[in-house]
């Protein structure tokens, strides 16, 4: 164990050939930063490499599948498993846990010092401390069985960080030791100054020899950060002004980083989407800003960019300060009306609409720019810019009580009344009505629209209503009259202006049907009006021919309908007699009308002829022993009654028998049309044997399709039934205990090879105890 450890703990020493600068400051934005892109759900590997390590080139064979196939060969992929499956190989995405994160898995060459990959920088400001930083993970698994048992046959990759200048000069190199398999990422970095070259090449160099196990590697995130001061703007601040504002920032960073430190003031009014220069770069470490209201409402963001002497414009060399945020706004005055008196009836707008206000508050609660008030009291407003610059106007409100008269609902009178109109408990001054009238109540006789006004002081209202003086509606239900029973008579009360109807038999239709006798009346209103008309209806009672209930015979009987008794004038059957009687044979329904005077009743009856059931149950039969028939008629009688034997609580079209004997069925359909019929059975003793195929063909055509043994006689019962079938190779490719299922050519759901295969099949006859067997071979065909 304590070997061990020492070993991990060697794994994850660096080793430095030479000493690395310091950074006095903190580390800037990447202006390197190889990811390695992102993939997608779908694929493995990725290609070219151009397009998702840009700038970055490779000395090893990419592979677009990502696998590994030999040393020197690299892939990117998303995850360890497109290199292989475990225990042997790392199940892991890209350091940062990305599911769709690119990185390179590299099989390392085969010879120490070769260079894996290359980046080129370019641009570079003079002296300037940079931080060169990779990721890497070991993609032999923990649990490799070498892994586990210590194997010292494990060759870790070991590699080195060299950094170029433009004359082939190393400025800095760094070696990484052996990477642990300990299935982590880990990140190697190392502090570096470039001097006077102001383009640098970054290499990542084998320090392994030969290719044994766990020399793969995987590649992620290189990036270089260059080395840069602090950055602080004084004030710090996020305000808003609601005039024009002057105010001067201070730049305030990091000593010793910079020296002499240049700075370039910027602001941006789209939050930081781009930026304006404010004056050139300059070693003050002041700027006064003014911000107008000419061109509110705006929010200006301030920075600044500070650099080595003069080269603020290079990107890879400049520091960015934080940012203050300073909102300048401006809202002008608005003015309510002066304080007044308004009546209660009439309500009253305010309006603080400003230009420049984006919300409103007023002391009620409500945020619109305009109210409507009908109550007394002090209302204030408060208008509010986009950025919070406000103005205010207050008002004082006196209120006059003014009480609406109530002349009710619009209404409707029958012609010949009058009625009076009052304005209520209103309390006015003084009234006015639309006929003259100065009073507060008026009474009319006359279709119309009536207004009054009530006057309060300076103040007035009034209501209106529409007054309707109608008919009342006519009626006449006609003279008194009188029907045949079995008829029916329709009372009509249809009026024009009627909009009601109410009948003594409670109905409340224009018209009624009526079939009893009685004095009927019916009251026809309009609106508030009506009138009233009454009419005697008599309906003449005669006998009624009665045929009797439905009913059925067996063919071949004959039956008399009879009415004689009921003395009608005339009698006519639907078969065109005209008798009181009719002789019928045959199915069907059959009505007669009896006629009185005018008037007639009638009956109908349906009358149904049943035929003689046809009962057969085949000629006399033999079974073997044991074995179970069942005896039915060839014609089935769903609604008959059966009875096997003479015994009536056996009611079932068909009999199950196993012994000899006779056997007779017999068969009565309503109403007792009966036929029957007999059979003898016999029984003799069965063998039971197969007849075994020794070929099928399941090839779809309909013929041969399933491999299935068949009784020689039909019905024998068999007892523990097993059929095997075998491949050449002696596997089971079919087993069953059903006698009536078959292999149907199928092995795991596949089809079977063409060939021969072996049966076995075993079973007991039921009828002699023996236990029977059969094998032999069949041939499989398609």
């Amino acid at each position: 164990m304590r070997k061990i450890i020492l070993f991990i703990c060697f794994l994850f020493l660096s080793f430095y050939t030479n000493a690395q600068p310091t950074c006095n400051g903190v580390l800037g934005a990447p202006i390197v930063n190889v990811n390695f892109g992102q993939g997608n759900s779908t694929q493995a590997g990725y290609s070219p490499f151009s397009a998702y390590a840009p700038g970055l080139t490779t000395n090893t064979i990419l592979q677009p599948s990502g696998f590994l196939s030999a040393a020197n060969t690299s892939g990117l992929v998303k995850n360890g498993t497109t290199f292989g499956s475990a225990p042997q190989w790392l199940a892991t995405p890209d350091h940062t846990g990305n599911s769709f994160g690119l990185f390179m898995g590299i099989n390392m060459p085969d010879n120490i010092g070769d260079t894996v990959v290359e980046y080129i920088m370019t641009g570079l400001c003079p002296n300037t401390t940079m931080q060169y930083s990779i990721w890497l993970v070991n993609l032999m698994a923990p649990t490799h069985p070498m892994v586990v048992s210590g194997s010292s046959l494990i060759q870790y990759p070991n590699m080195i960080m060299r950094i170029i200048d433009a004359s082939n000069n190393v400025i800095g190199t760094f070696n990484t030791g052996n990477v642990p398999t300990d299935g982590l990422w880990h990140q190697y970095a190392y502090l570096f100054n470039n001097g006077t070259s102001s383009t640098v090449r970054l290499q990542l160099i084998n320090n392994t020899s030969g290719s044994d196990y766990g020399n793969d590697v995987a590649l992620d995130d290189i990036t270089v950060r260059p080395c840069v001061p602090d950055a602080d703007i004084l004030p710090k601040i996020d305000t808003t002004f609601c005039k024009t504002t002057s105010l001067t920032f201070t730049g305030n960073i990091t000593s010793n980083v910079y020296n002499p430190a240049n700075y370039q003031w910027q602001y941006s009014t789209n939050q930081g989407n781009t930026w304006t220069n404010a004056g050139v770069p300059s070693t003050n470490n002041t700027f006064n800003f003014v911000f107008s209201t000419t061109n509110a409402p705006t929010e200006y963001w301030v920075r600044y960019l500070v650099s080595p002497g003069n080269t603020s414009a290079t990107t890879n060399c400049h520091a960015t300060s934080d940012t203050s945020k300073i909102r300048i706004d401006t809202i002008a005055p608005f003015h309510l009306p002066p304080d007044t008196t308004i009546c209660s009836n009439i309500s009253l707008n305010l309006s603080a609409a400003n230009v420049n206000a984006s919300s409103y508050l007023w002391n009620t609660g409500a945020t619109a720019s305009n109210i409507n008030i009908t109550t007394a009291g002090n209302y204030w407003a408060i208008a509010s810019s986009q950025y919070g610059c406000k103005e205010s106007d207050t008002i004082n409100v006196t209120v006059t009580q003014v009480n609406n008269p109530d002349l009710g609902n619009d209404t409707v009178f029958c012609i010949g009344t009058q009625y009076n109109l009052n304005v209520g408990n209103t309390n006015a001054s003084s009234y006015l009505w639309n006929t003259g009238i100065t009073g507060p109540d008026i009474t009319v006789n006359a279709s119309g629209d009536y207004w009054v006004k009530a006057f309060f002081g300076n103040c007035s209202s009034s209501d209106t209503i529409h007054i309707d003086f109608n008919p009342a509606p006519e009626v006449n239900l006609g003279n008194d009259t009188s029907f045949c029973l079995l008829e029916s008579y329709t009372l009509n009360a249809s009026t024009a202006n009627a909009n009601g109807y109410l009948w003594n038999t409670g109905a409340t239709t224009p018209a009624i049907q009526l079939n009893t006798s009685g004095l009927y009346w019916v009251r026809v209103s309009y609106l508030n009006c009506f009138n009233t008309d009454s009419i005697q209806v008599d309906f003449k009672q005669y006998p009624i021919p009665y045929l009797g209930n439905d009913t059925s015979f067996c063919e071949g009987f004959q039956y008399t309908l009879n009415i004689s008794d009921i003395n009608a004038d005339s009698y006519l059957w639907n078969t065109g007699a005209t008798g009181t009687t009719l002789q019928i044979n045959t199915p069907g329904d059959y009505w007669v009308k009896a006629s009185f005077d005018d008037c007639f009743t009638s009956d109908s009856v349906h009358i149904d002829f049943n035929e003689y059931p046809i009962v057969d149950l085949g000629a006399d039969t033999m079974i073997c022993e044991g074995i179970e028939i069942t005896l039915k008629s060839f014609k089935n009688y769903p609604d008959a009654v059966y009875k096997w034997n003479g015994n009536a609580d056996y009611n079932l079209p068909g009999l199950s028998v196993e012994t000899a004997g006779k056997y007779w069925l017999t068969i009565t359909n309503s109403p007792d049309c009966t036929g029957s019929d007999s059979i003898e059975i016999k029984t003799s003793k069965c063998k039971c044997d197969l007849m075994v195929p020794n070929a099928f063909s399941p090839n779809g055509d309909g013929i041969n399709e399933v491999y299935l043994p068949r009784l020689i006689f039909e019905g024998c019962p068999l007892d523990h039934y097993r059929m095997y079938i075998y491949n050449r190779w002696g596997q089971n490719v079919f087993f069953t205990t059903n006698p009536l299922k078959g292999w149907d050519g199928y092995m795991n759901n596949i089809p079977a090879d063409v060939g021969t295969y072996m049966y076995y099949i075993s079973f007991q006859d039921w009828t002699s105890g023996q236990v029977k067997s059969y094998k032999g071979d069949l041939m499989l065909i398609r």
